[in-house]
């Protein structure tokens, strides 16, 4: 009687995996999307998420970001809807963007981008406000949306701050770089995040920010008033720990092909004494102590070589050999501060001016400049120091700010006088 009982059970349990078995190979995944007049027709059965928003691509031709989502899988079947309204059914938070064809004045859907756990316990229609600034962001050519979008996402403050990170990493440059200014502007409110100094140092390069560059005609195109490099040196230069975090990937911008890249992110690790670079530093540097084309690039090199220290001096003396006569003062001169002593614990910065900062300016990766520099009538003037002449006086003399004088003679020390007889830089102001 047990041995039939015990039969008759392991008859059941061998019923009962095979009925198992049945339900899960019909259950097996499924996808199907179908393009109609009406729209998208979808039947999915444990379908990935990812294959679903794959075949809307192909299907729509538009292009969908989709970085910052993770896959699940979805059971689901729809009639023919429209794109945004598949989406929605999806459960996913979106932007679509549109773009205008060269030549054609009607704007058409080109693509979005996906967001994933945000808006939890905000306000819907927030939420909704908050995914048309983001696609205003992107590049559409639509005049001005982008900058007043960006003014109403950062009085949006912190709730803005969850869709701000995740732009960072769509596949469009002008909403990365835009959403980094505002995360920027937002100061302490915000924690860095590695994607966001990645795209810092991304926008250290020139672009077309805050003007295009015609580089047939060598034109600036429109001016806007954000100034992403700016943006980007200023904020590593507040922050020291930034530089230490990125340390990997500025060393990496020290061979770019974008000139101004490399100027930046050398200015930055030599004012941060990272003496390991020594002598990629100074190959960068040195020839922006040459007297060049480009405003403010000897104040800065010269200020971040003088805190890298002695270290770079051998390899200074060896750029003596070929210097003109700006490139030899600026080396002297940080010589003559090295041997009185002078050792530098806190970086000073000078100001960046960057508005004739075009990439034909630069010098090359090797150091050579391409274009000759013009002289121009307005030129630093040189000017012989007399008896009681101090900086002050000399400032008051030509009307134009102290402060000008000294940076562009690299004085740090507001009590430093000029010596009689010796030359001095009067820039114009």
């Amino acid at each position: 009687m047990c041995a039939q009982g015990g039969k008759g059970f392991v008859k059941v349990w061998r019923l009962i995996v095979c009925l198992l078995c049945l339900a899960l190979s019909a259950r097996a995944s499924s996808l199907s999307i179908t393009r109609t007049d009406q729209g998208l027709r979808m039947k999915a059965v444990d379908a990935d998420l990812y294959d679903i928003l794959a075949r809307i691509q192909d299907l729509s031709g538009i292009r969908l970001d989709t970085a910052s989502i993770s896959n699940r899988t979805i059971s689901a079947s729809y009639r023919p809807m429209p794109v945004d309204e598949l989406l929605a059914r999806l459960g996913v938070n979106f932007v679509l963007y549109y773009e205008r064809p060269e030549g054609n004045d009607d704007y058409k859907l080109a693509g979005g981008s996906l967001f994933e756990g945000i808006g939890e316990g905000m306000n819907s229609a927030l939420l909704q406000r908050i995914l048309e600034h983001i696609r205003n962001l992107h590049d559409d050519e639509i005049p001005f949306n982008a900058l007043e979008s960006m003014n109403a996402l950062y009085q949006l403050g912190d709730e803005a701050i969850p869709v701000l990170e995740q732009t960072l990493s769509t596949g469009d440059y002008q909403a990365q770089q835009m959403s980094a200014q505002i995360l920027s502007w937002l100061g302490d409110r915000y924690p860095a995040s590695d994607r966001f100094l990645e795209v810092l140092i991304e926008g250290l390069k020139d672009d077309d920010f805050p003007g295009g560059y015609n580089h047939a005609t060598g034109e600036r195109l429109p001016y806007t008033h954000i100034s992403n490099a700016r943006t980007g040196l200023e904020y590593f230069r507040r922050h020291p720990d930034a530089v230490n975090r990125m340390e990997g990937r500025l060393a990496g911008a020290l061979d770019s092909d974008d000139g101004q890249q490399r100027l930046i992110a050398a200015s930055l690790l030599a004012s941060a004494g990272k003496s390991y670079y020594t002598d990629r530093l100074v190959r960068v540097l040195a020839p922006h102590l040459a007297d060049n084309s480009l405003s403010s690039d000897g104040a800065i090199a010269y200020e971040a070589l003088i805190h890298l220290g002695t270290v770079a001096r051998p390899a200074l003396a060896a750029t003596l050999e070929h210097a003109d006569a700006q490139q030899t003062e600026y080396i002297n001169r940080m010589f003559s501060t090295w041997d009185r002593g002078y050792r530098s614990t806190q970086p000073y910065y000078p100001p960046a001016s960057m508005h004739d900062w075009v990439p034909e300016n630069f010098p090359d990766r090797d150091g050579n400049y391409r274009i000759p520099k013009v002289v121009e009538d307005d030129a630093p003037f040189r000017y012989t120091v007399g008896p009681g002449d101090t900086y002050e006086s000399i400032a008051r003399a030509f009307l134009i700010p102290v402060d000008s004088v000294r940076i562009e003679n690299g004085v740090r020390d507001p009590a430093e006088v000029p010596e009689p007889g010796t030359s001095i830089i009067v820039p114009w102001e």
